[in-house]
């Protein structure tokens, strides 16, 4: 009798015949790449929201306190446009940091404005902060010598729109 474990079953092609093992690229596709990027962005934003977790806030919490305090007051609509998120979800998250007293939210004025309070200068992680780790983290990752300025300016051309 077969042990279930080790039978190894080849996926199908279109056909529906055993599609066969595909030999090992010596380099990788554009789509790989695209992959991998994709991949990196991912384990960027978790390195990011557990650097976050530190100082109590989420990923989205930073990120409307950063535009917040980029600006000089900013309305909820254009905070939520700026950071691709709904309106509804942006007033939420607006809500939550007043509740700490992170933000203050002017409600007398139409349309509201949201300012960043004194507080949260206190304890926001700068991004230069949260950047440094990371950057410590690719230094320790990168192989060595590594192109950092090649690196820079492939991701420069792949962010522009």
């Amino acid at each position: 009798m077969e042990n279930v474990s080790t039978v190894v079953r080849m996926p199908l092609n279109r056909e529906g015949r055993t599609a066969q093992p595909t030999p090992p690229q010596t380099q990788a596709s554009v789509k790989d790449a695209a992959s991998l990027l994709l991949r990196t962005s991912v384990s960027c934003n978790t390195a990011i929201a557990s650097s976050l977790g530190t100082y109590g806030l989420t990923y989205l919490e930073w990120r409307i306190l950063t535009k917040i305090g980029a600006s000089d007051g900013i309305t909820i609509g254009a905070l939520a446009q700026a950071i691709g998120r709904s309106a509804p979800q942006t007033n939420n998250a607006v809500y939550r940091l007043e509740g700490k007293g992170w933000l203050s939210y002017q409600a007398d004025v139409r349309p509201g404005v949201c300012y960043i309070t004194e507080k949260a200068w206190d304890v926001l992680p700068y991004p230069d902060v949260l950047i440094d780790r990371l950057a410590q983290r690719i230094e320790a990752t990168l192989p060595t010598p590594f192109h950092v300025t090649q690196l820079h300016a492939l991701l420069e051309q792949l962010i522009q729109p």
